[in-house]
């Protein structure tokens, strides 16, 4: 239990401010106030980190102790009570525990630095000194005892603090601030002037903000409601305008909606206590199921994951080997029209096993969380958090290329994510993968070539012969039938991966769908029409995955306007997968073409030199042979030694592309002499 000694000085608050003070529930400090006693923090600066629950007795210089209060808040405001020039004051809201009794019965010749007697402000009274406080002043004064002070500062916390219920209405509140612009604006406008002080100390906070259009405009009507002007639609859009001239154009277009831009007046009040409340709560969920060095946590609140404002709030705990909670199976709950919790699966959607009630019992979620806990737990894959990272990409873009030299399993990681992403888990069995995801109808996998065109991928015309007639007809092609599959399911993921995607001319291929790829959901023109509609719409659940092999310069390269639409992500050889020593040995011994034999080793890329067998020219990230080439320990064909397997990779596979890349010049110097002696050296 923290307790300071807050002085409100005659001479410094004369008798008009203090009963406005008192009146209002405020208390007010100077910041610059020096720090007095063992504290070496000044005292300004001790008032305003308080905690929401922290008591204090008020003196009024050294004659007379007015009352024992308590901080309800941790938001302070520059007072507009005080009025001393410079708006340096700062005041603090509080709750009253307790009014003296006999205002002058203290002890006064009591010498502490929180004493009365002592020139201090606002100093806290040291646990060890409690009693003491008690006998010269809380029984004197308050008639009141430490263990009296103790229950009624937990009677006003009680009563002070939200509870579920509280948050589900708070939920359901902005449910209706965000459709109902009149609901909207009467509550803003309502905000009262000690509120409104609340929420411009905190906006003065944020220092420069001329480079922030959001900020700017919020800041822009935080003014006009402190000088009594009500906000309308019209007055923001005006806002809007004055602000947007000092940015690019179309600035505010993603905040067209009156809630994203207020609804931080409102939430204000309630975000800083709603972050303890659930931070407490899921401390508490993940200490009882003994998981707090095994999980992370993603908590979001009523700002949305844009703070553009939002109707729910929602946690999920997740297995703490993947860098966040998108694209694994979690243990969720929201706040949304009810209590909503279980297992989640993020990649997947899958909500079918949450249960949804209109109260929260603490020990029905421990239970819940309890039996779904080991799928949480055994989402642990290093191979599926990598994976997961990728998803995490093509989630935002929707269209990703996985690039990198010949043998990185690009293909390979391609269905990794396709299946992940379709089915909610991976098979490692490549075979079975394979046959899984071809059966599956939201899964197509195409290879682009020099001669693919327009008309293959998306939309062209075929001949039919009907009664010896030669008829033609416009026919939807790949991506476009695959389209109309994924939009008649928001719900269900659809992959489409395009190997060698850069195998062929993408300009002419993709055509008008080069705007698709980026404003998905929009229709767009094809050059053909099919029954009169030459509409083509990509929905936001069709996935796209290339592949691109950085080592093959006979292809062409994609031109900046495709790159834009696409993210892209490196695979580069990957030492640590190969198991077997012989095969590591032969991997090193290649690599070392590409990259200096004393770093080659190195897992941290950035600091590897290129060898000098490398011509210049080249970077060993494009074309160094991949750890495909070396795994030997699971293959089909279990009757092949794997030694002798790996002698063949060597001659058949592994040679060949060393021999071509010295004919290409890629290779110098000593290369064809190190690739004629290189052998596998196991018996």
């Amino acid at each position: 239990m923290n307790i300071y000694k807050l002085s409100l000085g005659k001479k410094e608050i004369n008798d008009i401010d203090y009963k406005t003070l008192i009146k209002e529930q405020l208390v007010s400090v100077y910041p610059d106030t020096k720090a007095k006693g063992q504290s070496s923090e000044p005292q300004g600066s001790l008032f305003l980190k308080a905690k929401k629950g922290d008591l204090f007795y008020i003196c009024r210089s050294n004659d007379s102790i007015e009352l024992i209060g308590m901080f309800k808040d941790q938001r302070p405001l520059y007072s507009y009570i005080i009025d001393d020039h410079d708006g340096s004051w700062t005041d603090r809201s509080y709750e009253i525990i307790y009014d003296s009794i006999n205002p002058n019965a203290y002890d006064k010749t009591l010498n502490k630095w929180w004493s009365p007697k002592n020139n201090s402000t606002f100093i806290k009274i040291p646990e060890e000194e409690h009693s003491l406080f008690e006998k010269s002043i809380l029984i004197p004064v308050f008639k009141k005892t430490l263990d009296d002070l103790k229950i009624r500062k937990e009677e006003k916390e009680a009563a002070l603090n939200m509870k579920w219920v509280d948050y589900l209405k708070l939920q359901s509140f902005f449910k209706k601030l965000k459709t109902d612009d009149n609901i909207l604006l009467d509550t803003v406008n309502n905000l009262t002037p000690l509120e409104l002080n609340k929420i411009k100390y905190a906006y003065q906070l944020k220092g420069d903000i001329k480079h922030q259009p959001v900020v700017s405009l919020r800041n822009h009507l935080l003014e006009k409601l402190l000088v009594n002007k009500s906000l309308t639609i019209d007055s923001i859009n005006e806002s809007k305008n004055e602000i947007g001239i000092n940015f690019p154009k179309n600035v505010f277009k993603s905040w067209k909606q009156s809630f994203a831009i207020l609804y931080p007046f409102i939430y204000d009040q309630y975000k800083q206590e709603l972050n303890s409340f659930f931070n407490s709560f899921i401390s508490r969920i993940r200490k009882d199921l003994g998981i707090q060095d095994k999980t992370s946590v993603k908590l979001v609140g009523l700002d949305g994951a844009r703070n553009q404002g939002f109707d729910r709030i929602w946690f999920a705990i997740y297995n703490n080997i993947h860098i966040s909670q998108k694209n694994t199976k979690q243990l969720f709950l929201e706040v949304y029209d009810g209590f909503k919790y279980g297992l989640y699966n993020e990649i997947t959607k899958d909500s079918s096993h949450l249960k949804v009630h209109q109260e929260l019992n603490y020990q029905d979620v421990l239970k819940l969380f309890s039996q779904h806990l080991p799928e949480v737990l055994n989402d642990n894959s290093m191979e599926i958090a990598q994976i997961s990272e990728h998803i995490s990409i093509l989630n935002y873009k929707k269209q990703i290329i996985l690039q990198g030299p010949p043998g990185t399993g690009k293909t390979y990681t391609a269905k990794d994510i396709a299946e992940l992403m379709i089915k909610g888990n991976i098979s490692f069995d490549k075979n079975e993968q394979k046959e899984r995801l071809i059966k599956s109808e939201q899964f197509n996998l195409i290879q682009f070539h020099p001669s693919y065109s327009y008309e293959d991928f998306i939309r062209g015309i075929s001949t039919r012969t009907i009664n010896n007639q030669i008829e033609y007809h416009t026919e939807d092609k790949t991506i476009s039938t695959f389209a109309k599959k994924a939009l008649e399911s928001p719900d269900k993921n659809y992959v489409l991966i395009i190997d060698e995607i850069n195998r062929a001319n993408l300009p002419s291929v993709l055509g008008e769908l080069i705007y698709g790829l980026e404003y998905r959901g929009e229709p767009v023109q094809s050059m053909y029409a099919i029954d009169g509609n030459s509409n083509i719409i990509l929905p936001n659940n069709l996935y796209i995955i290339g592949t691109m092999n950085t080592a093959d310069r006979s292809v062409g390269h994609i031109d900046y306007a495709i790159q834009r639409r696409f993210a892209f992500i490196d695979l580069l050889p990957n030492r640590d997968v190969i198991q077997n020593p012989i095969a590591l040995e032969l991997f090193d011994n290649v690599t070392a073409l590409f990259i200096k034999k004393e770093n080659s080793t190195e897992t941290t890329t950035d600091t590897l030199t290129s060898a000098d067998t490398l011509a210049m020219d080249f970077n060993y990230k494009d074309i160094q042979l991949g750890h495909s080439y070396f795994i030997i320990n699971e293959q089909e064909n279990t009757e092949i030694d794997p030694i002798e397997l790996l002698k063949m990779r060597l001659k058949y596979e592994i040679k060949p592309i060393l021999n071509q890349y010295v004919k290409d010049g890629i290779l110098v110097g000593d290369a064809q002499e190190i690739i004629n002696n290189l052998s596998v050296t196991g018996n």
